[in-house]
């Protein structure tokens, strides 16, 4: 194991305080560590390269002296783009609760009941922005918090990085969730979480092969790389579909209408399997009645200010507030 130095301190608190970091910051930051430490030794010099390989091996030794504390520091890609960035996660964790520690019951339970819903929304992966504020109504306890309540408290889970939001205002689990909760994910939802056959690693956004019986996964940028191969096909071995042959369906986002953004009903379980007209049109009539639905309850609770008969275990700050005295 690599001895621990001053600067591998400097960057343990670095990681500690951000959490998330991206690579190429990550890059300067291991300049500046260096420089913080020739402050007492100027012979110092730094065992790492000035780059992205020279970061992923300090990641790899940084993590194994974490480990004591059942912390470690993990590599992630971006769904979309594919850029890495390095996450510090805790590796004892199997519950949303212990990991979002600084949230109070309540939202931690609408925290998991959002997490369901973006998961069980597969090929989806995501919610429209009244899809995940109605998930107030599934809260245990006679007395239901305003969407208000629901709207901040999406809006702070955005800002601290366990969720995503798109510029079509969808919902879906952000990198730091993918990754401090991919155990958790695995053991609650095995019939919705995909690898990508390329790289293996967690695929939320992306594409799957169409052909009928293959159950294969692909991040963009690794379909992209695959589609500039001569003859692209479908890498699982009993497929090997021609992408050209079978065009892979989109996950994310992308798998679903811009006219499912305006919904604001609850979010059902959709069928893994392939589907009839029949089906898809029954469906499609549930969630526009379900919608009107809740178009109705939430006219009638728009006037409603919040607070009169809810008080929220948590009062969020005005977003005037100087940054520093917001909860993190």
């Amino acid at each position: 194991m690599t001895e621990t130095t001053d600067l591998h301190r400097v960057l343990i608190q670095t990681f500690l305080a951000r959490r998330f970091i991206k690579e190429k910051t990550l890059v300067e930051l291991y300049k500046r560590a260096i420089a913080a430490v020739r402050e007492d030794d100027p012979r110092f010099k730094g065992p790492y390269a000035l780059n992205a390989p020279g970061v992923a091996e300090m990641a790899m030794d940084l993590s194994d002296m974490l480990h004591v504390a059942s912390m470690e520091i993990a590599q992630a890609r971006d769904q979309r783009t594919g850029d890495t960035s390095y996450i510090l996660r805790n590796i004892d964790a199997t519950e949303v609760a212990k990991l979002a520690t600084d949230l109070n019951q309540q939202e931690v339970d609408f925290y998991r009941k959002l997490v369901e819903a973006i998961m069980i929304s597969y090929p989806a992966n995501s919610l429209a922005n009244g899809q995940a504020r109605s998930l107030v109504k599934d809260l245990e306890g006679t007395t239901k918090p305003p969407q208000s309540w629901a709207a901040k408290l999406l809006e702070s889970l955005v800002s601290r990085g366990w969720i995503s939001r798109s510029k079509r205002g969808r919902y879906s689990l952000s990198m730091r969730a993918i990754v401090e909760l991919e155990t958790y994910l695995k053991s609650e939802f095995p019939d919705y979480v995909h690898s990508c056959l390329r790289c293996k690693r967690l695929v939320f956004e992306g594409v799957a092969c169409s052909k009928e019986e293959c159950s294969a996964h692909y991040h963009a940028y690794c379909y992209a790389a695959l589609n500039a191969m001569p003859n692209p096909k479908c890498q699982h071995a009993p497929c090997s579909a021609s992408f050209r042959q079978y065009p892979p369906k989109p996950i994310g986002e992308q798998g679903v209408s811009t006219m499912e953004d305006s919904f604001s009903g609850g979010v059902k379980k959709r069928k893994r399997g392939r589907q009839t007209q029949g089906d898809d049109e029954a469906e499609e009539g549930e969630d526009e009645a379900e919608a009107e639905s809740e178009e109705e309850e939430d006219s009638q609770t728009q006037d409603r200010k919040p607070g009169r008969d809810y008080v929220p275990g948590t009062q969020y700050e005005d977003d005037t507030q100087p940054s520093s005295s917001r909860r993190r």
